[in-house]
């Protein structure tokens, strides 16, 4: 078992290794040199992750970055506007912008608090309400639901059903952007 699992892994990383990948990946890492803020919205051990990139993009490149760590307003938001709100709520309490990112993790692509932020979005589409903040989404198992396929300016898909395969590979894409981003600044 253990050794298909790095078979597993090995698989999906050279997958991501195709030129349009990287390109999307350095793309990305422009957008992120460039914005105001940038947001992650998570759950479980894809937060776990979200909240280390949170602290590498503050520490080690300057990015400001933010995650909905705090318990108790997770709490507060829970309880006053449900479980399925409370990334709604944090990015409508902090006022988010065309300027900043936002940044959804899932293994499984159907966190319903998660698909709200992606529902959110592709109502200001449809109403041209506001601009809308720059949507990166990494999803895994069967991916992004197809209403709202085109919301996210970059959708990176984790081809596994594994949830350590999921985790792995989005914690991997994401450090390899903030390791450029600290390469490219030790070499100016």
């Amino acid at each position: 078992m253990i050794k298909a699992f790095f078979e597993d892994l090995q698989g999906i990383l050279d997958d991501f290794k195709t030129s349009d990948n990287v390109y999307l990946l350095r793309q990305l890492k422009e957008n992120l040199l460039n914005c105001n803020r940038v947001f992650f919205c998570s759950n479980g051990g894809s937060h776990a992750i979200a909240e280390h990139i949170t602290t590498d993009l503050n520490k080690r490149c300057g990015i400001n970055a933010l995650t909905l760590s705090n318990t108790s307003l997770i709490t507060c938001l829970a309880n006053d506007y449900s479980y399925e709100n409370i990334f709604i709520k944090f990015l409508e309490q902090n006022r988010v912008t065309s300027d900043d990112i936002i940044i959804l993790i899932s293994s499984s692509g159907r966190s319903k608090n998660v698909e709200n932020v992606l529902a959110k979005f592709k109502d200001n589409l449809e109403t041209k309400k506001t601009s809308n903040p720059l949507i990166c989404c990494f999803f895994a198992f069967s991916g992004i639901n197809e209403i709202y396929r085109d919301i996210p300016d970059y959708y990176f898909y984790i081809n596994s059903y594994n949830y350590g395969c999921a985790e792995i590979i989005s914690e991997s894409l994401l450090h390899g952007i903030v390791e450029e981003i600290v390469y490219d600044r030790e070499k100016i």
